[in-house]
């Protein structure tokens, strides 16, 4: 069958059933203008790509744009710069299975970098440490605020 034949759209799932879908599906799309973010994760932890449309005519950076850059593969095969670039690398991912793998184990190689990355959290919590020092109020050479 064609590639429509292929599309599969799911009612609301258990997250039991949730956590196994990305197992059986070649290729996810992110919706846009919205994007993805724990969709986008769930489905590179399960090694499927995700093709997104680029957002520059809104100059926001889209999340699932973002972490295809940190897996390193911003320039790769997922990112689309407009609708019509969008729809011909779904398709090419749904009907190549070479191609499909190579990306596939490109996302599983790279992962890591997503899921084992603890630098954003230490960004956290020098984050949190400077809005507590901030909002503390200013103490006196009594010891008062």
């Amino acid at each position: 069958p064609g590639a429509l034949g292929r599309i599969v759209q799911v009612p609301t799932l258990s997250l039991f059933d949730y956590a196994g879908l990305f197992g059986g599906a070649h290729v996810a799309l992110e919706p846009f203008p919205f994007g993805g973010s724990i969709t986008t994760l769930d489905a590179f932890e399960a090694g499927t790509p995700v093709v997104v449309r680029s957002s520059r005519e809104t100059r926001r950076p889209g999340l699932s744009a973002a972490l295809y850059h940190i897996l390193g593969m911003a320039d790769d095969c997922c990112i689309a710069d407009d609708t019509a670039a969008y729809v011909a690398r779904a398709v090419a991912l749904a009907v190549d299975p070479n191609e499909r793998a190579r990306v596939a184990r490109r996302i599983v190689d790279r992962r890591h970098r997503l899921f084992e990355n603890s630098a954003g959290l230490r960004e956290l919590e020098a984050f949190f440490d400077r809005a507590i020092a901030l909002a503390r109020p200013a103490r006196s050479a009594s010891g008062r605020p």
